[in-house]
């Protein structure tokens, strides 16, 4: 999953690749984890039509 995310990058690969999930489930996060993410890293923020 990892490596697929980098090789997609292609040349705009610079030092990181972020995985953004809407999982809650601690077992689909220790698959991420296994794939060499790391939770905690980064805070992102998610803004939907209709939110106020």
């Amino acid at each position: 999953m990892r490596q697929r995310g980098e090789e997609g990058a292609g040349s705009a690969m610079r030092d990181e690749v972020m995985l953004m999930t809407g999982s809650r489930r601690p077992e689909v996060h220790r698959s991420y984890e296994a794939c060499g993410f790391r939770a905690g890293e980064e805070t992102g923020f998610l803004a939907r039509p209709g939110d106020s």
